[in-house]
């Protein structure tokens, strides 16, 4: 008997001294960052690491620089306070996850690479395929009562050939979830300072402009943890604005989402200037979540310049009088596996400006109607049709002879063979004299046909083209 207890005493003094071993901050840098540094083709290091297995981790000075780039990620302090013995009983319990002061710095060479493409690379690898379950696994329990992200700082720098930097900062950054689990009601809210800039190596920019973005949501999710509501809205406004940006000081956008387990209520983006509103997108139908089912009516109205400009401006594009309107009408059966899209899209006066170059002014219509099946993997255009006009003369003139059906199943059944044809018709060389240059006279006309074959597995191209009275 005293043998054993010796033997006992023995056991217990060493389960000790490797529960002090393994939870020291000494065993976490020696072995664990090592083997999640492999896992990302990167050397991950940290000033110290706390370790109470069964209720936090807490790691200072956390480094992340993949191979032979520079440093990806920096943080601060990150600390997860949680109930292992509930984890282990099946519940994700989970007090806090914080991440503070924490940096992200993705830099992309001129040649195209980035200190992000070892990291990439290594997650793409292909994983060992799990053993299939033979019964359908539950949702988990979870409890999460605060997930927060502060002050958090996030850049990309790419670099192009002709030495011009672009640079995007998110900073201040401040990410808050809270009570989130099932059947339970939490809220989100974030706020961060943006700046955009473009321009050469050194000195000023030549194109810049910063903002400001916050937002607030209340969320419910059911009990097997898919959203059931959602309310609130975000906000971005526009500061100071330079170069290809110096007209978007004070510009705005503001987006409002309202959606109950039964209907998407609203969901609209809406932008402004200097509190005039101009241009909208908006959503809204009966939505299921939970049937993967819905009727939805997508609208966008009125989004001419003043918004488009803001992706065309590091091009130096500027939209000059386009006008974009569109209504669709979105259908989602089958629990999310057949979907349909009917409808169209206007362009009054579409033209755009780079430098002294203008494309002259277009009216355009196109009108679709769309299905993607992916249970049976087909998916039919059951119409299209295209319409331009310039000065009040129709110059293009596209539609599908009968609808087009594509297949990617292995045992795909023959599809009737279809076209898509388009006419340009009439179009006077003269009005387009600010790209084809001044001087250049006559009428074009062109008749192309794509036809689809074989379920779409085969494509045929013709085109016909005639010159009248052309002088340049």
């Amino acid at each position: 008997m005293k043998k054993l207890l010796i033997a006992l005493g023995a056991v217990v003094v060493l389960l000790l001294i490797g529960y002090f071993v393994v939870t020291s901050s000494g065993f976490a840098k020696a072995v664990v960052l090592p083997k999640v540094g492999a896992a990302l083709n990167a050397t991950v290091e940290a000033e110290s690491i706390s370790l109470s297995p069964f209720s936090s981790v807490e790691i200072r000075k956390l480094k992340v620089t993949p191979q032979g780039r520079e440093t990806l990620a920096t943080v601060d302090l990150a600390r997860v306070r949680y109930s292992l013995f509930a984890i282990i009983g099946g519940n994700i319990d989970v007090d806090e996850i914080l991440v503070s002061d924490s940096t992200v710095t993705v830099v992309q060479r001129s040649d195209g690479t980035s200190n992000l493409d070892p990291v990439l690379k290594k997650l793409s690898e292909p994983a060992a395929t799990p053993a299939p379950t033979s019964t359908p696994s539950k949702s988990p329990q979870m409890n999460l009562r605060s997930l927060q992200i502060a002050n958090a700082k996030v850049s990309y720098e790419s670099t192009a050939a002709d030495g011009t930097v672009t640079r995007l900062d998110v900073e201040g950054a401040n990410f808050n979830l809270k009570d989130l689990k099932n059947g339970g009601t939490g809220s989100a809210d974030t706020a961060a300072s943006v700046k955009f800039t473009q321009g050469p190596t050194s000195g000023p920019p030549t194109n810049a402009i910063d903002a400001k973005i916050s937002g607030r949501f209340g969320l419910s999710l059911t009990t097997d943890l898919a959203p059931s509501t959602v309310s609130g809205n975000a906000e971005l406004k526009a500061g100071a604005g330079r170069g290809a940006f110096k007209e978007f000081e004070g510009f705005g956008a503001t987006l409002t989402a309202e959606l109950t387990p039964e209907e998407l209520k609203n969901l609209a983006v809406q932008f402004q200037r200097q509190g005039a509103a101009f241009g909208s997108m908006s959503a809204s139908g009966p939505l299921n979540l939970a049937k993967k089912e819905g009727r939805l009516q997508i609208n966008i109205a009125a989004i001419d310049r003043n918004v488009l400009n803001l992706v065309g401006a590091p091009m130096n594009l500027d939209f000059v009088t386009t006008r974009f309107d569109s209504t669709n009408s979105v259908q989602i059966a089958d629990g999310g596996q057949r979907f349909s899209i009917a409808g169209s899209v206007t362009g009054r006066q579409v033209s755009v400006k780079q430098g002294e170059l203008t494309v002259p002014a277009l009216d355009l219509r196109k009108a679709y109607d769309l299905v993607v099946d992916m249970a049976k993997q087909t998916a039919t255009v059951n119409a299209y049709e295209l319409k331009g006009t310039q000065g009040g003369r129709e110059i293009l003139d596209g539609a599908i002879t009968r609808p087009i059906s594509v297949s990617w199943a292995a045992n795909a059944g023959a599809a009737p063979d279809a076209s898509l044809r388009l006419a340009i018709k009439d179009l006077r060389l003269a009005d387009w004299s600010a790209v084809l240059g001044n001087g250049v006279r006559g009428t074009l006309a062109v008749q192309a046909e794509l036809g689809v074959r074989n379920s779409g597995k085969d494509l045929l191209f013709e085109a016909r083209a005639g010159l009248r009275d052309f002088n340049g």
